[in-house]
């Protein structure tokens, strides 16, 4: 799974150094193209507190492993932004310190975002942005989402005897299954009394997870899924498909809205649709 398309971002602060606060100057390191969405915050902080901001624009998905090179050197950022999941590397290297962020600054995000950037109870950022999975339709084949995951399935079935595709999704890679086998009995790890996460107890063959994959493989079993989204380049083979409209949905994230858009589609988003348990499908949340 590519970062570029896997993940979203979350603003990560370092501990401001002494020798940043003498000078009145903080560094800043933002994604490329990213510093415009920015500049408004900056200039609201400089004339609050007094201190000038400079902002160096950097791959976000580089910025860790600049960091370990610049950071002794004492050149690198007071701000940064990373990805969530190279929070736990970071950490362990010593390279981010813990920000004090009381109950009612955390209450203005969600829970399971300030969760993505906490470790051991103790918060290393703040959410930037946040990225789900989400059902992308094409309105002129599909004029209204449908409700239910086996109401696709028999959308899909018909779709076929027209040589046309339904819902098409990257059911092989967990990252787009977990969306059915959590709500269905799955987890990865379990927790311990303390609430910390136990990785001896391992949840991906429980009865829910057996049920779920069992349920999904129907949708290649049955020829509705084809064979070329299978693999490394399958979200490539989804994208074609949606755009040149010989599928009418798709399950993909919010990266996926502008190429769709470029490419004349005219589409809508809906949330995921509800499992036959009778619960909504869920997804992995990128910070």
């Amino acid at each position: 799974m590519k970062i570029k398309i896997s993940v979203t971002l979350l603003l990560s602060a370092l501990m401001l150094n002494q020798s940043a606060w003498a000078a009145q100057q903080l560094t800043v390191w933002e994604d490329i193209k990213k510093s415009d969405g920015i500049k408004t915050a900056i200039a609201d902080f400089q004339k609050q507190f007094g201190v000038e901001v400079k902002v160096q624009e950097m791959p976000f998905a580089q910025q860790i492993e600049k960091l370990r090179l610049d950071g002794p050197a004492g050149i690198g950022p007071d701000v940064l932004v990373i990805p969530n999941d190279q929070l736990g590397s970071a950490v362990v290297q010593g390279l981010l310190a813990p920000l004090k962020i009381d109950a009612v600054e955390q209450s203005a995000y969600t829970p399971s975002a300030m969760a993505a950037f906490t470790q051991n109870s103790v918060v290393y950022g703040v959410p930037k942005a946040v990225e789900t999975l989400v059902l992308i339709y094409n309105k002129d084949l599909l004029p209204s989402p449908l409700k239910t995951l086996e109401e696709y399935r028999a959308f899909s079935q018909k779709q076929r005897e027209a040589k046309q595709y339904g819902l098409l999704a990257k059911f092989d890679q967990i990252y787009y299954s977990w969306g059915v086998m959590a709500p269905m009995g799955s987890y990865i790890f379990g927790k311990d009394a303390k609430g910390a996460i136990n990785t001896q107890d391992i949840g991906l063959n429980t009865p829910g997870s057996v049920e779920a994959v069992t349920y999904l493989k129907r949708f290649f079993s049955e020829g509705l899924l084809p064979g070329g989204i299978m693999g490394d380049n399958g979200l490539n083979a989804i994208d074609s498909l949606f755009t040149e409209k010989k599928a009418a949905a798709v399950i993909n994230g919010p990266w996926a809205f502008q190429p769709y858009q470029a490419a004349g589609i005219n589409y809508g988003v809906a949330p995921l649709p509800l499992l036959p348990n009778g619960k909504p499908m869920s997804s992995f949340l990128g910070v």
